[in-house]
């Protein structure tokens, strides 16, 4: 399904820029950030005090703790100093 969505310059700026660090589309960041939310996995900031998702917030933290360290884990010990969007390149010629 394509949807129309308005998001800040700014925001998709920084989006963009670090999905193509990542090798990531900006549509697959995308798609998981539903999925993740759609699981309970994700809470939106603005949610009002007592929704259902607010018991969450300890469990997304631990989650996001966790993947922060894995990624620094696997930065530490690339090989490649390249960021991802050049291996891509580097790779497609």
């Amino acid at each position: 399904m394509r949807t129309t969505v308005d998001i800040p310059d700014d925001l998709y700026r920084q989006v963009k820029s670090r999905s193509s660090l990542e090798g990531l589309a900006v549509r697959e960041v995308t798609v998981a950030l539903y999925q993740q939310w759609i699981a309970g996995h994700a809470q939106l900031t603005n949610a009002p005090a007592g929704h259902a998702s607010a018991g969450n917030t300890a469990k997304v933290d631990s989650w996001m703790r966790r993947m922060r360290k894995l990624g620094e884990g696997i930065r530490r010990e690339a090989t490649d100093p390249r960021h991802g969007t050049a291996i891509l390149a580097a790779d497609r010629r």
